[in-house]
This record gives structure tokens, C-alpha cells and sequence, in this order.
């Protein structure tokens, strides 16, 4: 697999400024206000396909500060509101294509690689470069929400980061709007009472 990153990939990464170590399967990059990385997972005797050795199924993480850093405060790290992962988002590059295209590709023989990290590379110039171009800052993590941007996870996690976001931008009336839509009924309101606090408080500090 290294060989063939090195032989098929590498370069296409390293032209929108990722790079990767030696040995290891994670491309990365730092930008100003975010680091964003692709990493090659492999899964071993997939059972979506017996007949395959193994699977290649990449994810992406993003980590944002600005946003990241407001979203622990909200819920005071507590792990049961929101993700240990210090990351803003953590997803299959799947995720990032229309329904159909898929991106998780079958290792039969050792020849197959080769074939499957190059469809790597070409769905990751498609689908997942210039999705990444996007969401690099809190005011792109809000643009993605309210343009209703299919890409992104629809999670409890993903909803407060985006509330993270609209806090960090100012603005704190769609952050309301945002959280009595995604956590508004009644047993989400109990459990996410910090949430409901924070965003209060930060809204009346700001008038």
C-alpha cells in the first residue's frame, strides 16, 4: 500500500499541499485557521465482500480551533454532549459524493492495489479537494449549514459544532434558531441544559 501511495498518489496530494510520512497512511495539512487530513483506512476481511482481502475506505478529519474550542465550552467537556474527538469533523470522504458513486474500494490480489489507490486519488481531486477548500473556518462550517450542504454528517456532535460556528461569527440569532430546531424537544432540552445555558448567557453578553 505505501508503495502505491508514493507511486499513485502522493503527488496529487502534495499539489494542494498535504503531505505524508514515510510509513504512514495520513496525508495532512495545516492551513491558518484549520488542519485537515485524509488517512487510508483499511478493513481486513470486509464482511460487505467475503471474498475480498481487504477494503480501502478513507476518512477525513478537520479540525478547526475556533470552532472546536467554543463547542467544548457549551458543554463543558462533558463526553456524554459532545465527542471526545477534538476534531470538528471526523467522516468517510464517502460521504462527500452523490449516493451511488461510493468511494470504498475491494483488494483481491496485490496487483488490485495499485487500481484501488488510484481511484482514490481521482475521487479525492473530484469530491474531496474542493470540499475541503470550503470548510477551512467557522464562517465556512455556517455557509455549508444554511446552504443545507448534504456532505457534511447530520449528528447531535456536527449540529453543536455548528453552533459553535454562529457563536464565534456573532451570530448569536441563528445559533438560538439552530439549537431550538436540532435540540428543542423536551428530552433533548433537559440533557443539553448546558448548551441551552451557554448560548443564553453568550447572546445577552453580547447585547
Amino acid at each position: 500500500m505505501i508503495a502505491s501511495l508514493l507511486e499513485f498518489s502522493d503527488s496529487t496530494f502534495d499539489s494542494k499541499g498535504f503531505k505524508r510520512r514515510a510509513n504512514s497512511l495520513r496525508y495532512h495539512r495545516k492551513l491558518d485557521r484549520c488542519t485537515q487530513s485524509v488517512e487510508v483506512c483499511l478493513e481486513h476481511t470486509p464482511r460487505d465482500n467475503p471474498n475480498a482481502a481487504a477494503a480501502v475506505y478513507p476518512w477525513l478529519t478537520v479540525s478547526i480551533p475556533e470552532v472546536d474550542s467554543i463547542a467544548r465550552q457549551m458543554t463543558g467537556a462533558d463526553e456524554s454532549l459532545l465527542s471526545s474527538a477534538a476534531s470538528t469533523l471526523h467522516q468517510p470522504i464517502e460521504l462527500l459524493s452523490p449516493k451511488g458513486i461510493g468511494a470504498r474500494w475491494y483488494i483481491f490480489q496485490p496487483d488490485s492495489i495499485a487500481t484501488a489507490v488510484n481511484e482514490f486519488g481521482r475521487f479525492s481531486t473530484e469530491w474531496v479537494f474542493p470540499f475541503l477548500e470550503e470548510y477551512t473556518t467557522a464562517s465556512g462550517v455556517v455557509g455549508l449549514h444554511r446552504a443545507g450542504d448534504e456532505r457534511v454528517l447530520h449528528t447531535h456532535d456536527q449540529f453543536l459544532r455548528v453552533i459553535a460556528a454562529m457563536i464565534h461569527c456573532g451570530d448569536f440569532g441563528s445559533a438560538d434558531e439552530t439549537l431550538e430546531a436540532k435540540f428543542g424537544c423536551q428530552a433533548l432540552r433537559l440533557r443539553f441544559a448546558p448548551v441551552f445555558d451557554f448560548v443564553a448567557k453568550s447572546s445577552s453578553a453580547a447585547d
